[in-house]
């Protein structure tokens, strides 16, 4: 058995982490969502308004403004890991989850953002040589996390509209 490269490593993390987010390209393979437009993340929440986003189908429960703030979250901080912080040891991961409610301008601020993140993690993740024990462990729950995330997002958008 030959060892995968960090290269190597880094390019499908990127995939799946880009079909979490992008959804499957016209022209590549399905890992995990269906072959179709918007499976993605950014498709998931595509036109929903501010409103939609910020309702809480089951009671008590996050709205989907929330996943996704906790999500960008999740990602600002390992950007600043990949620059060489330790942000974990101090996180409030509680924080993401307290808002809710979104106005128009905080919905789309809060897409941006999240896809900045995003895109910088992606970067981060070809540029890395940091493939050992809790490094690459980190680097793939972040993939699962996401992934877990979209699916709540989809029942929720499905309660929504």
């Amino acid at each position: 058995m030959s060892e995968i490269s960090p290269q190597a490593a880094g390019q499908s993390l990127q995939t799946l982490l880009a079909e979490a987010f992008d959804g499957t390209p016209t022209d590549g393979t399905s890992w995990f969502t269906e072959s179709k437009k918007g499976q993605g993340l950014f498709g998931a929440v595509e036109g929903l308004t501010a409103s939609q986003a910020s309702k809480q189908p089951v009671s008590g429960h996050a709205s989907i403004a929330a996943h996704l703030e906790h999500l960008r979250y999740s990602l600002s901080l390992a950007n600043r890991w990949s620059k060489g912080e330790e942000p974990y040891g101090n996180a409030d991961w509680s924080t993401a989850w307290k808002k809710n409610t979104v106005s128009d301008n905080e919905w789309k601020q809060l897409l941006s953002d999240l896809r900045k993140e995003y895109l910088n993690w992606k970067t981060a993740l070809a540029a890395d040589s940091r493939w050992t024990g809790d490094e690459l462990t980190g680097k793939m729950a972040l993939v699962v996390h996401v992934a877990y995330h979209l699916g709540a997002i989809r029942h929720m958008v499905l309660h929504i509209r």
